[in-house]
């Protein structure tokens, strides 16, 4: 080879090293610039190309490395946070669980011992809005009756106890009678072919709105339901106050964590009723008033 050949080769060489390097990509650009030092070993250019190649290189590699331990490092603070997050709330439900034993204990007064239910289930759920219904078997026609209700928004409304039969059609009616769980984001926007619906006239009687809802069975120790608790609009924070306006961004979908704090809840729930209807029946034999 010529030395004008080879100037011209190198000269080609050079440019092609230039190029990658210049698009970023760092190890082609060094393997260029080896090729060079290999056509010319003398070529002080080469070498310090090669060496300032060689450092750019390894410190990317340092710098991805330390990006991925910060990444790592950041999920792991993330779960620590989600784990104490979690520990708290165990902690509150293990004692609000205590509260309504305690008062299991203390008082027989069936109302009081539902709204108390009601109260720690909404508190740390922070459901808006709350009610509880008994099965009532004693006509041909079982019916689902509304017993409590409890509203943030509406504090200082009052609604009247009612029954409805006991078919698929409520979303109540439909817990009650097949014994499963309706967790709904949106009670306004319900999946295709569902039996049970939302009675919307119930909001525009109260001027209200519901979306998430969670409703599940109480079942007495036996398995039998008697009844169903249903909690309505899981707020971000307790303190919001919902309206028809709002409701889209200050609530949101029931999690399965509450799923599982509300079935303890309701258990208590069916160990009240169950002591309440024996006193009941009690007193109806004996005569005496056992409350």
């Amino acid at each position: 080879m010529s030395k004008q050949n080879f100037s011209l080769e190198s000269d080609e060489i050079r440019s092609q090293a230039t190029e990658f390097e210049a698009a970023g990509d760092l190890e082609a650009a060094k393997e260029i610039w080896i090729q060079v030092w290999q056509l010319s070993p003398g070529d002080r250019d080469a070498l310090a190309a090669i060496e300032r190649l060689a450092v750019e290189i390894s410190t990317q590699r340092l710098n991805s490395k330390l990006a991925i331990s910060q990444q790592e490092c950041q999920q792991l603070k993330q779960r620590l946070k989600a784990l104490e997050v979690l520990e708290r709330e165990q902690t509150i439900l293990v004692e609000q669980l205590l509260s309504v034993g305690c008062a299991l204990s203390s008082t027989c007064d069936l109302q009081q011992l539902l709204h108390l239910i009601l109260t720690e289930s909404r508190e740390i759920t922070c459901s808006d809005a709350g009610s509880i219904y008994l099965i009532d078997r004693t006509d041909r026609i079982s019916t689902v009756c509304f017993e409590i209700s409890q509203n943030d928004s509406q504090p200082d409304r009052s609604l009247k106890s009612f029954a409805v039969p006991m078919s698929q059609e409520s979303l109540v009616g439909y817990v009650a009678l097949t014994g499963e769980v309706l967790n709904l984001p949106d009670a306004h926007n319900l999946p295709a072919g569902t039996t049970y619906s939302h009675h919307q006239t119930f909001d525009r009687d109260i001027d209200y709105w519901t979306r998430s809802v969670l409703a599940l069975p109480i079942r007495n120790p036996k398995g039998t339901i008697v009844g169903v608790i249903q909690l309505i609009n899981r707020k971000f924070d307790r303190n919001l106050v919902v309206t028809q306006e709002n409701v889209g961004s200050v609530t949101q979908p029931y999690s399965d964590w509450d799923q599982r704090v509300l079935q303890s809840f309701a258990s208590q729930a069916a160990i009240s009723i169950e002591r309440s209807q024996l006193l009941s029946q009690l007193e109806t034999s004996t005569g005496l008033n056992l409350s």
